[in-house]
């Protein structure tokens, strides 16, 4: 994944984050406010994770009030087993194009083996499947989420 194409993701997921963590409309659209699912189980929190996964290279996300940090699959877990299970976004799918761009964002439960050893199951999470388009220069959404479901 080329320089410009990282730095176009990167914009794109800190666009989601801030749907989902705040609640904004998707760029270009024409509603108050913006659903993510389960996203009440992140909401009051201060330290956000986000999976690394599908990015390509490391991201720069500032989200007001938040602190995001950045993990590979193999920290979360690591971080599961050691602090206990914990929600965390993930970028799912990530396609982008020269004027438009699909990404899909989870937010799931990183579970620590003894969860996992015991069959705890967290019923809780979903995420979102968005379609961008770059409308003069500038990456919108403007029909919002294509698709949404919840775990």
């Amino acid at each position: 994944m080329g320089t410009e194409t990282n730095a176009e993701l990167c914009h794109l997921l800190q666009t989601l984050l801030e749907c989902a963590l705040l609640g904004k409309p998707y760029p270009g659209q024409d509603a108050p406010y913006t659903f993510f699912p389960d996203v009440e189980i992140v909401k009051h929190r201060q330290e956000i994770f986000v999976s690394d996964r599908n990015l390509g290279g490391p991201c720069q996300v500032e989200i007001p009030g938040k602190s995001i940090e950045f993990l590979s699959d193999e920290e979360i877990q690591e971080r599961a087993n050691a602090i206990g299970d914990f929600p965390y976004f993930a970028l799912t799918e990530a396609e982008i194009g020269e004027d438009e761009a699909t990404l899909s964002l989870q937010l799931a439960w990183a579970t620590s083996e003894e969860s996992k050893q015991s069959g705890k199951l967290m019923l809780s999470g979903g995420g979102v499947r968005v379609r961008f388009q770059c409308i003069e220069g500038e990456w919108q959404a403007p029909m919002g989420p294509m698709a949404t479901w919840m775990a």
